[in-house]
């Protein structure tokens, strides 16, 4: 499985857009993953309509992390 990162701006356009190199054998360990990347965002959480979680900071210039899970899922 592979993990794609988007950073959006205020305005909500995408202003990068990238698949990530760490690869992941299940669902569970990409999210483990994501999860710890997250820990760096004192704003994080997780969209389950639109199935991607997210991180921003509390201050200074808005920019939404985002991490998808692409693949078959477990």
């Amino acid at each position: 499985m592979h993990i794609r990162k988007q950073i959006l701006n205020s305005d909500g356009g995408i202003v990068h857009n990238e698949t990530l190199k760490q690869t992941a054998q299940t669902r569970q360990s990409a999210i483990a993953m994501i999860t710890q990347w997250q820990q760096i965002f004192p704003v994080h959480g997780y969209n389950d309509i639109d199935d991607y979680w997210w991180g921003r900071q509390a201050e200074g210039e808005f920019r939404l992390n985002r991490w998808f899970i692409e693949g078959a899922s477990d």
